[in-house]
């Protein structure tokens, strides 16, 4: 099913696909195309799951590096999905920019607050299907600041081969998102 411009995936056990070498490789791509990525000090791994990857913050239960924020990247076959390991890199580390970088937390409120309504119509149709089929749990304000914003900035700066948010997005928005990105190719 589509979330945020990734593709939930199937339980894959064995993450051999992604040595860490070419994790570290992948890292080292995605803060090159965005240098500001570099400051958030972002652990990158394979693990097991659902998706493509799946971030971890510092102080959450579940990380297995305690106390350093955690990407695992998890699906095997993203390239033949026409997925780019580096996007998918990208995309995820946005979810510790929010919290670790004050200016991206700015801009990233800024697009939040000038939504328009066509995007939250969009969000909230998405959220009663995910909701309906037992995908998710949250409630609706905790769900878009944890995924969906982030989702929709990664679905702008770091699309998929299926590019699901192509022409979803108002002037403004653009706006908005060109701004995040410009801030993301700074160092």
């Amino acid at each position: 099913m589509p979330l945020g411009g990734l593709t939930r995936g199937h339980l894959f056990p064995d993450p051999g696909e992604h040595d860490q070498q070419r994790l570290d490789i992948a890292k080292r791509n995605a803060e090159a195309k965005f240098p500001r990525l570099k400051r958030l000090g972002v652990a990158v791994q394979p693990g097991s799951g659902p998706g493509y990857a799946e971030f971890f913050p510092a102080e959450e239960a579940f990380n297995v590096n305690p106390g350093v924020p955690t990407v695992e990247v998890r699906e095997r076959g993203l390239k033949e999905k026409g997925v780019g390991l580096e996007n998918v890199i990208a995309g995820d580390l946005l979810h510790d920019a929010k919290t670790s970088d004050p200016e991206f937390a700015r801009l990233r409120d800024k697009f939040t607050r000038e939504l328009s309504p066509n995007s939250l119509d969009f969000a909230s149709k998405k959220y009663a299907r995910l909701r309906k089929s037992g995908e998710e749990d949250r409630s609706f304000e905790q769900w878009m600041d944890d995924s969906w914003v982030d989702a929709l900035i990664r679905g702008k700066i770091t699309p998929d081969s299926n590019d699901e948010f192509r022409g979803h997005y108002s002037d403004e928005e653009v706006r908005n998102l060109d701004a995040i990105e410009a801030l993301l190719k700074q160092p």
